[in-house]
């Protein structure tokens, strides 16, 4: 009787909701992937570096349970029974490994943890100079530690970038060239160890990908021949008149003005 309850259940689990959010969100996560990858492809630092993410299936997966993502994958109204078949048998497999692993755990905790789709896969950072080949970014590659900082933020914009380039999709009726819409990046003590003759680059790149940004620093100005626009707000605190006081300048991209306020 139990088993039967599971199966039932199983099959319920496999062709409901949770089986087409799963699917939704393999797919997605694809989706945004490649769309960081088409930002990407058209920015480089000044030093001629670019980046590519690589999202795919770990290859330490087992071959059951690749097997089990590749079904899993499909949307249930596409699976052939066979498929239904198979995949309630490999993760009834998969669910029973998690039980005896963790006997006192719930039911539902055992499913979140077999159907986590984020340990299936496997992201990497690749990295190419010019037309050379592509390498994996990691501790060896033979970057500067300003390249590999430049190259981490600027995956960082990316994500950034196709995130709101989803969400301009969804919007209704919204303007194909986005003008007027903003899509901001918040940095709190921006680029705080990254040296100094590498912001010129880093402000580049957030242009370069259609980013506003709104940041906080100690040091920056951002009045860099990269910036066409920016407003700038300096924080002045005298601790003998406990009193704040704020400067607004403006930056038009060659010359900085400072900006009277009424």
């Amino acid at each position: 009787m139990l088993d039967q309850k599971q199966s039932d259940a199983l099959r319920e689990l496999l062709q409901g909701l949770i089986a087409a959010e799963i699917a939704e969100k393999a797919h997605g996560a694809e989706s945004l992937v490649e769309s960081m990858n088409e930002r990407l492809s058209s920015v480089a630092t000044a030093h001629d570096v670019g980046v590519r993410l690589r999202w795919r299936l770990s290859p330490e997966l087992d071959p059951s349970t690749a097997r089990m993502v590749d079904l899993l994958a499909k949307r249930p109204d596409l699976r052939l029974p066979d498929d239904q078949r198979e995949l309630r048998t490999l993760l009834s497999e998969r669910l029973a490994e998690a039980r005896a692993q963790d006997p006192d755990g719930s039911y539902r905790q055992l499913i979140a943890e077999t159907l986590n789709y984020k340990q299936w896969y496997e992201m990497a950072v690749m990295v190419r100079r010019g037309g050379g080949n592509e390498t994996r970014l990691g501790r060896r590659t033979p970057l500067s530690e300003g390249e590999k900082k430049i190259v981490t933020y600027l995956t960082l914009f990316a994500a950034v970038a196709a995130s709101h380039d989803a969400l301009d999709a969804q919007r209704p009726g919204s303007d194909p060239d986005r003008s007027g819409i903003a899509r901001f990046v918040l940095l709190d003590d921006a680029f705080a160890k990254v040296s100094e003759d590498n912001h010129a680059d880093l402000f580049g790149l957030i242009v370069a990908l259609d980013l506003d940004l709104i940041a906080t620093s100690e040091r920056l100005w951002g009045t860099h021949g990269t910036v066409p626009q920016l407003a700038i707000t300096e924080v002045v605190r005298d601790a003998d008149l406990k009193t704040i006081l704020l400067e607004h300048y403006n930056w038009d991209g060659t010359a900085l003005s400072r900006r009277t306020t009424r």
